[in-house]
């Protein structure tokens, strides 16, 4: 007699060869607890998942519904809550039609809801919703809609989703998305069950990225780095191993040392936001090492290993209060990246503050 789609997908997992990888960007925890909601028949109809931007928020939705609609199973809800070699849970098989409908974006019964980048969810996006969610689902046990950043919802959107919302359909799941949940309205909030998305400590993501990039072509070096520069966020962490930002590290410190005092090299740099955070963060790690090299003599624990000598050449410049200060300005330029405000004030004090013009 054949094997049953659960055990073909078990054996899969167990000789390593399941399609359902272990993403950095999945929250463990939340999956195990939407598994168990899932074997005990007790998923609510809303949720809404809220952390920081980048914290693998969209990855980990996208993993719940494979896993509410994985095909593998056929019963067999223990399988998904089994650890794998590592110590970790598979979820679902990512073999199945339904896993592998999901992971192309054909599966008639998931949806994802979005809008570029710094538009408004608009109100015949929610429409479509509405005109979906009272369905049966067409193949899998569960209808799910993924709706990204619901505090971009304009006003009329958000109040025909809240209609949703309060009349909810039994085979339909909801998994809004928000890196700003105070901005959501209220209305919404209260009729969805909150699930919270903590930032990983460095020392995860150094696994994480481990797991996920081949070790013989990054360094300890570089995944500390790309650690350091994610700020706790698994997706960040990714895209910026994707984007090679540790390819230019050096050419930032080298711009830093040789160019910074310059206005020209401040015009530059100020252009371009997300890069000009690159360079903040990497000169922060910069102030940062320069202050446990010389009041601590400290080699285990710095960004830029790479550069001690430089480091040492530049420390004994400066005062370990001098650096203190320095780390402060840059911490503050940084802030005034991330809040829109005036960018260049910060980088001429910085340069005033190293340069002394």
């Amino acid at each position: 007699m054949a094997p049953s789609p659960a055990l073909r997908a078990r054996a899969q997992c167990k000789a390593g060869k399941s399609g359902s990888p272990i993403d950095p960007n999945m929250n463990e925890r939340i999956l195990n607890r939407f598994a168990l909601l899932k074997k005990k028949d007790r998923l609510a109809h809303a949720y809404l998942l809220t952390g920081a931007p980048n914290a693998g928020k969209t990855r980990t939705a996208v993993a719940i519904a494979k896993l509410l609609n994985c095909e593998g199973e056929k019963g067999d809800s223990a399988f998904f809550l089994e650890k794998d070699e590592k110590g970790r849970c598979p979820h679902y098989c990512g073999q199945c039609p339904s896993c592998k409908k999901i992971d192309s974006g054909n599966h008639p019964d998931f949806h994802r809801i979005e809008s570029p980048e710094g538009e408004s969810l608009k109100i015949e996006q929610i429409r479509d919703v509405i005109s979906q969610v009272k369905f049966r689902p067409f193949s899998g046990k569960y209808k799910i809609f993924i709706i990204r950043d619901v505090e971009r919802l304009t006003t009329e959107a958000a109040n025909a989703l809240l209609k949703t919302l309060e009349e909810p359909s039994a085979s339909s799941l909801l998994l809004l998305t928000t890196s700003s949940a105070e901005n959501v309205l209220e209305t919404i909030r209260s009729r969805c069950h909150m699930v919270n998305f903590f930032s990983s400590s460095n020392e995860e993501l150094e696994v994480s990225l481990k797991g996920r990039y081949n070790a013989a072509s990054t360094s300890p070096e570089e995944l500390h780095f790309l650690a350091y520069m994610a700020e706790g966020c698994p997706g960040k962490a990714q895209r910026l191993a994707d984007d090679k930002v540790p390819s230019r590290k050096n050419t930032y410190i080298d711009q830093f040392l040789l160019s910074a005092h310059s206005d020209e090299f401040i015009n530059t740099i100020a252009a371009d936001k997300d890069r000009l955070k690159e360079f903040l963060r990497i000169v922060m790690a910069w102030f940062r090492d320069a202050i446990l090299l010389k009041a601590h003599g400290d080699h285990k624990r710095l960004i830029h290993a790479d550069r001690v000598d430089d480091l040492e050449d530049f420390a004994v410049r400066f005062t370990v209060n001098d650096l203190g200060i320095l780390y402060r300005e840059t911490v503050n330029a940084y802030k005034m990246v991330v809040d829109n405000l005036n960018v260049k004030l910060p980088l001429l004090i910085l340069k005033e503050q190293l340069w002394g013009n």
